[in-house]
């Protein structure tokens, strides 16, 4: 084997290790389907250190593990840990606060003066309309939507 073609394994071996670590650790691949006039299918990646590195804000969309690793979905987290939540009819009160531009669709989920605990977030769907997910344990999150 010449010198030119070790170099060139050796810097394969190596994209190759560097690869499995980053997606594998910091960055987990995630297929979004849209639909409408400009829908398809679209590869975004979820930041796995996200949440180990801060903490969640409303806002963020997430990637949710669903029945294992196989099964992922997106998410929008609508209350984070220490937040108070009532759901009454279809309006969302976070902090005694109307949550806005949101009408939920609520499947008999209700909370009455729920406060999030450190490692609780309330999610809502991305889809049209909104439905409530309800609130979730932070270690079903594979990481934040990028």
């Amino acid at each position: 084997m010449n010198r030119f073609s070790r170099k060139y394994l050796v810097r394969l071996a190596a994209i190759a290790i560097f690869g499995i670590l980053i997606f594998n650790f910091v960055l987990h691949p995630f297929v979004v389907q849209t639909e409408g006039p400009s829908g398809g299918i679209r590869l975004r990646f979820a930041n796995m250190l996200a949440y180990r590195l801060g903490e969640p804000s409303v806002g963020d969309v997430v990637v949710l593990k669903i029945l294992g690793k196989e099964s992922m979905m997106a998410a929008q987290i609508i209350g984070t840990p220490g937040q108070k939540i009532d759901i009454i009819g279809k309006d969302l009160f976070v902090d005694g606060d109307l949550y806005p531009l949101l009408r939920l669709d609520v499947r008999e989920k209700r909370y009455d003066g729920r406060v999030l605990k450190d490692n609780e977030v309330m999610l809502i769907s991305l889809t049209e309309p909104p439905t409530a997910l309800g609130i979730l344990n932070m270690s079903k999150i594979i990481g934040k939507l990028l």
